[in-house]
């Protein structure tokens, strides 16, 4: 792609030689370490890099993928503490309010701190009509919001209360489904899930 022929640019530009090494920890690539010469520097040191500077090279990455492994480690059990305590917090808020506007926005904003969302939106399925509808939001346009609705099937969010499961999309825009309602904007991952109560779905 575009890096890589940067990349490649780059390495032609002024580099006399260069090594390189994985970074892998329980079989996981992590990345790439490289380190490379100029020509000048090779004038300094009369020769270019050799097996030796490549097991040394070597070593530090295992170095290097341990240190980076145990730092993702932290940060994931972080989160997870996080989280637990958002949703600690969640089911405190629900129990102690019998304000359904109150309950329904602080889930919305709850879930949205929880999963680092750039917005959300909380939908009840309207059982006459068989339509979904925004009753709480964050982070859309207001407009956009008194006009979303899904019939039954419709759209990504439809089709999730139809089919009862939920769905992961690294692009909604492309997925099949995706109607301009869905939120009408570039590229975006998309969390969607069924709200179901007794075996019912009642929103997404």
């Amino acid at each position: 792609g575009e890096n890589f022929d940067r990349f490649k640019s780059f390495l032609s530009s002024d580099i006399a030689s260069a090594i390189s090494a994985p970074l892998v920890f329980k079989d996981e690539f992590l990345g790439t370490l490289l380190v490379m010469g100029s020509p000048r520097a090779q004038q300094r040191v009369e020769r270019q890099y050799g097996r030796g500077e490549l097991d040394l090279l070597v070593t530090v990455a295992s170095q290097v993928s341990q240190a980076l492994a145990k730092a993702r480690l932290f940060e994931r059990s972080q989160r997870q503490v996080a989280e637990l305590s958002l949703i600690n917090e969640l089911g405190k808020a629900i129990n102690s309010s019998l304000d359904l506007d109150n309950v329904l926005d602080y889930i919305i904003n709850m879930l949205s701190t929880i999963l680092e969302a750039e917005s959300g939106s909380l939908m009840l399925l309207d059982k006459g009509s068989q339509t979904l509808r925004v009753v709480c939001s964050k982070g859309l346009d207001p407009e956009l919001v008194q006009k979303m609705s899904f019939k039954l099937g419709e759209g990504i969010c439809g089709w999730v209360a139809q089919h009862e499961k939920p769905v992961l999309l690294e692009d909604a825009s492309r997925d099949d489904r995706f109607v301009p309602y869905d939120r009408p904007r570039a590229a975006h991952t998309m969390i969607s899930a069924p709200i179901a109560n007794k075996d019912a779905v009642i929103g997404v």
